[in-house]
């Protein structure tokens, strides 16, 4: 068991943390580790409450062309991994991953794994 280790799954959506990472979750808690999901709320929050997991509204990460947007996703990951002190950080998606990592080591995040999913805009 590990305790008291907190463990921050960033992804883009609820609906995706539902599809494609809550098994992994589910197995990170059972480990012990408080598990706090930090995702855009696309009306699931509630069935990712339901399992047990804190979660955090992340601003919408998809397709913004907006740099004002973009900086304010910036702050916000600064500003979450500053007050909240996780153990490790999961960032899944690319930019999740460029922005994640860079503000995981501006905030001294040490643990930090990442994990692209699908091919993304930029294979297109």
């Amino acid at each position: 068991m590990i305790a008291n280790k907190r463990l921050f799954i960033v992804v883009n959506t609820d609906v995706f943390l539902l599809s494609h990472r809550k098994e992994m979750a589910l197995a990170a808690k059972q480990k012990g580790l408080e598990v706090t999901i930090v995702a855009h709320d696309t009306g699931k929050r509630r069935n990712v409450e339901e399992l047990g997991f804190t979660f955090i509204d992340l601003p919408d990460v998809k397709s913004i062309k907006n740099i004002f947007k973009e900086i304010y996703i910036l702050f916000f990951l600064i500003f979450l991994y500053r007050k909240c002190k996780p153990d490790i950080v999961h960032h899944v998606g690319l930019k999740l991953i460029l922005y994640g990592t860079t503000v995981a080591k501006f905030t001294n995040t040490r643990n930090v794994v990442n994990a692209v999913s699908g091919l993304g805009v930029f294979f297109s």
